[in-house]
């Protein structure tokens, strides 16, 4: 959960985790996301159909909310009764079926983050939150929650999900096991998948993203020598050089340094500069590491 950085999908996806009781995931009947103070109108519900066959499920908008709506750039009552692969723009239809089809397949809610430059060329970012219910057995509905971010100025909703065409990119994706799918264990996600997809491959348990930058795991140099005590965060940033930028997540960070993660790791300068989402003022960075995607930096 705490990789959500949404303060209003988190409390959603708790309100999700607690109605979920001892089933995996809950039925539609009992969710109420106003419980939550999480707002309808930013919110698609999708039904699920031919969930039980391998690779053929179907989403099909059940209701939506008019802030969706403006972000798809329909009008209120064009996009009801249309499928996910009718309402996704070509180069987002790959992104947004996957997330779905893993949240049938596990019965976990699947958390994204999509990035993309709008026409203004600022970066901006969509939050995905993507919540199971059915019977406890099959995903029957998804409850997908929506959320734009921009770090450099105001976003036009109308019509923002063309802004997405260019080159969208899947910059953070996590699973999210409910308290009851936790207790089950492994196993569970496992016989799911099988009954799901047809396949009798094991899944592999959700990793904590704090994991994945741990101070000293094998991504950590052993010549890193901190100053300070870092600590996981998880946040949005972009490190900027020169004329260029270049989304990243930060994964640990202290009061000297920090472990950034990018997919344009080995394009960056040894110096650079580094704006986290929230703050204005930028930070110099120098390398001191770099392993595949990931660059070690010190502050000053």
């Amino acid at each position: 959960m705490h990789s959500i950085r949404s303060s209003n999908q988190r409390a959603l996806a708790t309100h999700w985790n607690a109605l979920a009781t001892d089933r995996g995931f809950p039925a539609i009947g009992a969710f109420n996301p106003q419980m939550a103070n999480h707002s309808p109108e930013q919110m698609i519900v999708w039904d699920v159909e031919n969930a039980s066959e391998a690779g053929s499920s179907c989403f099909r908008v059940r209701s939506v909310g008019l802030r969706a709506v403006e972000a798809i750039g329909d009008s209120p009552i064009g996009p009801l009764g249309k499928t996910m692969e009718e309402l996704a723009p070509p180069p987002l239809r790959e992104i947004s079926l996957n997330g779905a089809r893993e949240c049938v397949a596990s019965g976990c809610a699947v958390y994204e983050i999509i990035t993309t430059v709008d026409a203004n060329a600022h970066v901006v970012e969509c939050e995905r939150l993507l919540l199971p219910f059915g019977d406890g057995e099959h995903v029957e509905q998804i409850v997908a929650s929506l959320q734009l971010i921009s770090f450099q100025g105001a976003i036009e909703r109308q019509g923002f999900a063309r802004e997405f065409v260019g080159r969208p990119q899947l910059t953070f994706t996590g699973m999210i096991l409910s308290d009851a799918m936790t207790r089950q264990g492994p196993t569970a996600i496992a016989a799911r998948r099988s009954q799901t997809n047809g396949t009798s491959a094991p899944a592999q348990p959700a990793r904590d993203p704090r994991d994945m930058a741990e101070p000293g795991s094998e991504q950590q140099p052993a010549t890193d020598k901190r100053k300070a005590p870092r600590r996981a965060v998880l946040k949005t940033g972009r490190i900027r050089f020169g004329r260029s930028s270049e989304i990243c997540t930060v994964r640990d960070m202290s009061s000297t340094g920090a472990a950034i993660d990018a997919a344009g790791a080995a394009g960056v300068p040894d110096k650079f500069e580094l704006v986290l989402e929230m703050e204005s003022a930028a930070r110099a960075c120098t390398v001191v590491w770099r392993k595949d995607r990931l660059l070690g930096v010190r502050f000053g």
